[in-house]
């Protein structure tokens, strides 16, 4: 009866320790991994090199697992003949199973999924000793690998299965709602267009480089943009752009009757087609808050600040202190509707 209850003993304790192995390094998450050795944990370490070679692992918890139930059913069936008879070897096994089935898969495999982080220490250190204790069978395993030309894939999460994580983060209360929304919006500049939150051409608030700076003033004061492209010919030959404190500042010099080409900068030309992340690059690079737009055929399509790329990342208004206005676009918009209701028919 000693030798029974031993064999079962067996059979469920080290099926039990292995299931919960398992579980638990399977649903560890790579995150939590890449912050332990970003600690320099030596747990993360030894977690690190196990994941990167799952196989591994793997192999010897199922080895060990199959050579523990292997030998204690065989235990419990040969003991349970000689205690109780031929007929009770049936039933035996049965209970055995159904204890199995209970005790060392369900119960050990919800724990190490729960608690796989609290884990983490012991489930790396165990099973090292386990690859180390089945050592012929891993390397055997690796050896048949090498023989049928098997390719490792490595698994590389994807911009979605990035946004997902973050709002299962979300969800679970460990980021905010506005820090999910940056979040959410950065990973999708390199998707928006410039085509999509540009000022268009037609609503631009533009000035001749010709017009001088007290002329400038006197037209529109109080000048409502903080920088103002400057053109050429037309709007489709842009030489920069002016800022309204240069504006201001030149005026208070006495270099009012100036032209606005004194105080043109320079600014960077970006495709509609390129990506709002582009350009934010740009733009930083170039250290310019403006950037002018063209289409297909080198035409003037509209322009784009930096504040339209942050406001597109932040998913809300800038509004800076010396705006007389928040929604520049909108002003813009309303102020081409006026020109063309003064327009005699």
């Amino acid at each position: 009866m000693t030798l029974l209850i031993a064999f079962a003993l067996l059979a469920v304790g080290v099926s039990f320790i292995c299931s919960t192995l398992e579980a638990s390094l399977l649903s560890l998450p790579r995150s939590h991994v890449a912050m332990l050795v970003d600690r320099g944990s030596s747990t993360g370490r030894l977690l690190k090199k196990l994941t990167d070679n799952i196989d591994r692992p793997l192999t010897a918890i199922l080895t060990l697992n199959t050579i523990a139930n292997t030998a204690g059913a065989v235990g419990v069936g040969g003991q349970a003949a000689a205690v109780f008879g031929e007929a009770a070897v049936g039933i035996t096994c049965g209970l055995l199973t159904l204890v199995i089935l209970v005790v060392s898969e369900i119960i050990p495999k919800t724990l190490g999924a729960v608690y796989s982080k609290q884990l983490a220490g012991v489930t790396a250190r165990t099973i090292w000793l386990f690859i180390i204790i089945c050592a012929p069978v891993v390397v055997s395993l690796r050896w048949v690998e090498r023989v049928i030309g098997r390719r490792r894939h490595d698994h590389h999460m994807t911009r979605a299965e990035v946004i997902a994580t973050i709002r299962l983060g979300r969800e679970a209360g460990t980021l905010e709602r506005r820090e999910f929304g940056v979040i959410s919006n950065l990973l999708a500049l390199k998707r928006i267009q410039l085509s999509d939150v540009l000022t268009p051409r037609t609503v631009v608030f533009a000035l001749p480089e010709e017009q001088t700076i007290q002329g400038v003033i006197a037209e529109h004061h109080p000048i409502r943009f903080a920088r103002i492209p400057v053109y050429g010919e037309s709007l489709d030959d842009v030489k920069g752009y002016v800022a309204r404190f240069d504006i201001y500042k030149a005026a208070s010099a006495g270099s009012g009757g100036e032209s606005l080409r004194h105080i043109t900068h320079p600014l960077p030309i970006l495709p509609e087609v390129s990506s709002v992340a582009n350009a934010l690059e740009k733009m930083l690079e170039a250290q310019r808050h403006i950037a002018v737009v063209v289409d297909e055929h080198g035409g003037t399509a509209g322009i784009v600040t930096l504040e339209d790329t942050l406001e597109t990342l932040l998913g809300q208004e800038i509004f800076d202190e010396t705006d007389v206005v928040v929604d520049m676009q909108e002003l813009a918009k309303t102020l081409h509707g006026r020109q063309v209701r003064a327009r005699p028919t």
